[in-house]
């Protein structure tokens, strides 16, 4: 059974003075500062904390009100560290919400800034007792919903071979879960905003690879590509707002691949990943031009935001194969017309040890938050949009 936690203010923090200079509270356990030779002090060594590494999609959040959010996930669940507000600026976690067995997650924000989270947990030890689990928070700071079983996907056999959940959200705020299922095809789930959550859905396919990509189509549907041997499977949202169909699918692109996905100025995907046999991050336009963009990259994802303007500049960050942080730039119009040469600009950033992958988020005034998760927790860095990465400096939150 998931734990569930009020949203309801508790009886203690309702006596709590509500005052704007009221006194910061240290977190329980928390280590003591220490003091220099000099006699100034200077904050504690953080204590590091039980991690497995971070969600699939986009983990670096901001809401409605303009506060970032982080994610993570530990043997025992779900991470979270929640950006202050102006007058309490101290970012506040790990707050940690249980869900027992949990080995994977992807996290997806809505239009309205409600940020979900679908899971893949085994709370046994029986590696059939596999189940997929989703759930809401739907405002900065505030709890979870309950933690909801999704049901079977494939007959328990299968099961083990179940991928690691997709989520996506399209512009009705409905969420649309994918995954591969014991087949080897796509399945998905669809919270329609009338009947609730609908059956699971066959959409085909074989032989796809366990992580899958979405994005959001310039239709304001969801888009999701399943990586095979021979290409990109790919299905789409219609017009209508309702099912997703399957679409022509995207070539270039073939198993393994971490694939990102983002929606161009067209509604098509353009695509970012890195391959074995390749030395760089590959660039995938929506035209179906495949550039390769220079850096070292480990294999891993890539994360990706268009930056402000005309939607052809991406930020980029992703691990390098010396373990080091990689940010870059990318001109989407120069990669068109660089004749198969590198069309991005890269930088190294030696930020030390780091779990998952690197996350970006627009934030406040007009800049660009980069996060990675250390040891002890997540590190943040930003920088304002035209200068972006400029000189990044890393700070724990």
């Amino acid at each position: 059974m998931f734990s569930y936690e009020s949203p309801h203010r508790s009886r203690t923090d309702a006596r709590r003075p509500r005052g704007r200079h009221r006194a910061a509270e240290a977190p329980v356990g928390a280590p003591a500062p220490t003091t220099s030779a000099d006699g100034t002090a200077r904050p504690p060594a953080r204590p590091p904390v039980e991690l497995i590494g971070t969600p699939r999609g986009n983990w670096l959040t901001r809401g409605r009100d303009g506060r970032l959010t982080a994610y993570a996930t530990g043997p025992k669940g779900l991470l979270r560290w929640t950006e202050g507000t102006p007058w309490e600026p101290a970012w506040s976690g790990p707050r940690h919400f249980p869900v027992p067995g949990l080995t994977d997650a992807s996290i997806a924000q809505g239009p309205l800034g409600h940020v979900h989270v679908a899971g893949r947990r085994t709370p046994g030890s029986d590696p059939e007792s596999v189940d997929v689990v989703h759930a809401v928070q739907y405002q900065t700071g505030r709890p979870f919903t309950r933690w909801r079983s999704l049901g079977a996907v494939s007959r328990r056999a299968l099961r083990p071979r179940l991928g690691v959940p997709l989520v996506g959200v399209d512009a009705t705020g409905a969420a649309h879960v994918f995954l591969r299922n014991g087949g080897g095809g796509v399945s998905t789930r669809r919270d329609s905003p009338r009947d609730g959550w609908l059956p699971w859905q066959d959409l085909g396919g074989r032989d796809v690879q366990a992580r899958l990509a979405s994005w959001s189509t310039g239709r304001g549907g969801v888009g999701v590509l399943a990586p095979a041997a021979d290409g990109a499977l790919c299905w789409a949202q219609g017009a209508d707002d309702a099912h997703v169909t399957r679409e022509d699918p995207v070539d270039g692109i073939a198993a393994p691949a971490e694939v990102t996905a983002l929606c161009s100025v067209t509604g098509g995907p353009v695509c970012l990943w890195s391959a074995p046999d390749r030395d760089g991050v590959l660039l995938r336009t929506d035209t179906g031009r495949v550039v390769e963009l220079g850096g070292a990259p480990d294999g891993g994802p890539v994360a990706a935001l268009w930056l402000p303007g005309d939607g052809e500049r991406l930020a980029l960050a992703c691990r390098g194969r010396d373990g080091t942080l990689l940010v870059g730039v990318c001109d989407t119009a120069v990669s068109e017309t660089a004749g198969g040469g590198p069309a991005a600009a890269w930088a190294a950033y030696d930020v030390g040890p780091f779990v998952g992958a690197p996350a970006l988020a627009r934030a406040d005034g007009g800049r660009v938050a980069l996060a990675v998760v250390a040891p002890t927790g997540p590190l943040l860095a930003r920088e304002f949009a035209e200068e972006f990465p400029g000189r990044l400096e890393f700070t724990a939150i």
